[in-house]
């Protein structure tokens, strides 16, 4: 019995042996993976990091640019308004028909009653 027992014992050991081997074989190669994950993770960050700072320059020339272009259109714009007020002043002058003596004398005379009115008073 005892020789028997012994030999359960025995199978039992080499079982349980058996077992923890088959354990650590899983738990390596679970290992093994994880790390390989971790890696590719980090790999994939990396490139994230990477592509988004390449946005980031391109975002800041694109602002510059727009900036720029900004720039040079308020300045077209304001070389657009001057040449508009210069060509209605120039156009109110070539069809404001001519002032004669007597009109100088009527403005002048209307303008000063307004004046003559307030000083009365």
């Amino acid at each position: 019995d005892r020789e028997r027992a012994e030999a359960a014992l025995r199978r039992k050991v080499e079982d349980c042996r058996a077992r923890a081997a088959d354990a650590e074989d899983w738990a390596a190669g679970r290992a093994n993976r994880l790390l390989q994950h971790n890696a590719e993770l980090r790999h994939a960050l990396d490139c994230s990091e990477q592509h988004c700072a390449s946005l980031r320059e391109r975002l800041a020339t694109v602002v510059h640019e727009a900036s720029a272009k900004e720039d040079a259109w308020q300045k077209r714009v304001e070389r657009l308004e001057a040449g508009v007020r210069l060509l209605i002043n120039s156009t109110s002058d070539a069809i404001r028909p001519p002032l004669h003596a007597a009109d100088h004398h009527h403005r002048a005379v209307g303008a000063a009653q307004p004046q003559q009115q307030q000083q009365q008073q």
